[in-house]
């Protein structure tokens, strides 16, 4: 019996075409955010909006951001 599904893609459209209130667990990773000339360059808020519609009450969403920064550093932010 599978009580999962793994779904790669761009997560504010496959949001988009999940049932409301249908997920217990989402987790999201998200990569190359902003541009340090025209800055952030994904939609928080929308991608905000969506998992709050299918998550269920009492539902886990867990987004992990991994953000170039100069010099080649990286910066690792957990919201």
């Amino acid at each position: 019996m599978k009580d999962y599904d793994i779904i790669k893609g761009d997560c504010i459209l496959n949001t988009r075409t999940i049932e409301p209130e249908s997920i217990d667990l989402s987790v999201f990773s998200r990569d190359n955010i902003r541009d340090y000339k025209k800055g952030w360059i994904f939609d928080y808020p929308m991608l905000g909006k969506n998992l709050y519609k299918i998550t269920k009450d009492g539902g886990v969403c867990a987004v992990v951001i991994g953000d170039g920064t100069k010099n080649f550093a990286k910066s690792l932010v957990a919201l």
